[in-house]
């Protein structure tokens, strides 16, 4: 028998009415029996402790019934990160089942907005279940089924609870069981296996979720670890969440994958692209950007041509046709290409740079990230601003590149004052922390007949005066100084 572990807090299990059950309660006997009706997933029981969180101790019957749980699924909501047993709860099978980080055994239905900052450290990079909504017409955010689901209304709580019950059912047969506490505290540990790689598949429409779903079963099976944990999982409602958390985890793959189908799927209310036009964008300038590998896929009986929506069109375009068994053999193959080798030697990590100009500097912000290039430096051009975004998007966009990079070159052409000055105060305020070290340069470049820029004098952004030409040695005198400042922290 197979057990998973259930943490909630009691406050989002009240009952409120005699003739029904609470809603954890309620949840989780329909995920069981989800569970029991997948490949494998007939040894597989639930187990939640159903007293009242006064009377709820991690005393030595629990924290057992703890090291007996091959997973744990935690019902995250503002209550549950204030409860004191949930908090213990969690820390125990963190530390007694997942040796100290929370790695592919635990699962998270979060409830309500939570802050991520606010979840337990190990449990940062993890992708939550999203089991809320809000929207135009409904701006509190409302748990999905709550109080009660409907078999007739409720799809998305179904929906959600048999993605889960499947992801469930796959992962508990590919876990080991937790092994018994040795003899000692002294007992040496055994040799785990190298972890896999870090896969993101971006969400994909209707007309590819199998497919999804089959690509993240070999992964899994195969050791890797896949981002987002289930598809449609993304905070969709909030377009600076939603980029937020897309970029997250897009920060920490290995290889980038998106399955294309015919659907051009949804769209946001906050954007004029759709969300797989959203994600292929993040994820081409996150592969451009980390050297990463990014595959998109699509299947040979498409013909973009014959697609009436000119945006999909243009995404299939850019996809590779390839039987789709050809194309899990390929990436499984990209993945062993990407292997760590054994006992590397120590290099320098290479000096990485974001390039930002305005629309009318585009041209002199490419000049410069060539000459960056043959300076052997590491050189992103941010990608313009797009109108159909939202503002905080395209701002999440840019501080997400400020906060992975070294320095930042703000060009001045023929770009308004205006702008240079709320760019140096952006750059200012996500960089100017990592300490006294020159993080900046404003490049002057041509015309030399122009208004002046209006940057204070400051030790941390250097000043290159290119008005005569672009010229390499005010570049190369940034990138020499930014080195010494980089290797000194």
């Amino acid at each position: 028998m197979v057990q998973v572990f259930i943490s909630y807090a009691h406050a989002d299990n009240q009952i409120f009415d005699e003739e029904t059950r609470g809603w954890v309660t309620s949840f989780v006997d329909k995920l069981e029996k989800a569970i029991g009706m997948k490949s494998g997933g007939s040894t597989v029981k639930c187990w939640m402790d159903h007293r009242l969180e006064p009377q709820r101790a991690v005393d030595e019957t629990l924290r057992q019934r703890i090291r007996d749980s091959r997973c744990i699924v935690a019902f995250m909501s503002p209550r549950y990160l204030e409860s004191e047993w949930c908090q213990k709860e969690m820390d125990t099978f963190v530390t007694e089942v997942g040796g100290g980080k929370a790695n592919n055994r635990v699962f998270l239905v979060e409830l309500l907005p939570t802050e991520r900052n606010d979840w337990h450290t190990g449990h940062h990079d993890i992708t939550a279940l999203q089991f809320w909504q809000a929207g135009i017409d409904q701006p509190e955010p409302m748990t999905l089924g709550w109080p009660v689901p409907d078999p007739k209304t409720d799809r998305v709580y179904w929906r959600e609870l048999n993605h889960l019950a499947s992801i469930l059912a796959r992962q508990v047969q590919g876990l080991p069981p937790t092994p018994p506490p040795g003899p000692t505290a002294t007992a040496p540990l055994p040799k785990t296996p190298a972890p896999g790689k870090t896969v993101w598949i971006a969400d994909p429409t209707d007309d590819v979720l199998a497919l999804w779903e089959t690509l993240a079963a070999d992964l899994q099976n195969q050791g890797h670890r896949v981002l987002p944990a289930l598809p449609g999982h993304y905070p969709y409602a909030e377009a600076a969440r939603y980029a937020r958390t897309l970029q997250a985890d897009l920060e920490q793959a290995d290889l980038l994958v998106q399955l294309l189908g015919g659907l051009a799927g949804r769209k946001p209310a906050w954007a004029e692209a759709r969300f797989a036009q959203l994600q292929a964008d993040a994820a081409e300038a996150t592969a451009q950007r980390r050297d990463l590998p990014w595959l998109c896929w699509r299947s040979p009986d498409i013909v973009p041509e014959n697609i009436a929506d000119a945006a999909q069109r243009a995404l299939l375009q850019r996809a590779t046709p390839e039987d789709f068994a050809a194309f899990c053999r390929q990436l499984l193959e990209r993945l062993l290409q990407r292997a760590t080798p054994p006992d590397p030697a120590p290099t320098a990590a290479p000096l990485s740079v974001v390039i930002n100009a305005d629309q009318p500097d585009r041209d002199l912000g490419k000049k410069v990230q060539d000459m960056l290039a043959e300076m052997e430096v590491d050189a992103t051009l941010a990608a313009e601003p797009l109108s159909s975004r939202l503002p905080a998007v395209n701002n999440r966009y840019l501080d997400e590149l400020l906060e992975y990079n070294d320095g930042v070159v703000i060009v001045y052409g023929v770009a308004e004052t205006l702008w240079v000055q709320l760019q140096h105060a952006r750059a200012r305020k996500v960089m100017a922390m990592r300490g006294k070290h020159v993080w900046g340069a404003l490049l002057d470049g041509p015309p030399e007949q122009k208004p002046e820029h209006g940057l204070p004098p400051s030790r941390q952004l250097m000043l290159l005066n290119c008005r005569q030409g672009l010229c390499a040695e005010p570049l190369r005198h940034f990138v020499d100084t930014l080195r010494q400042g980089v290797a000194r922290v």
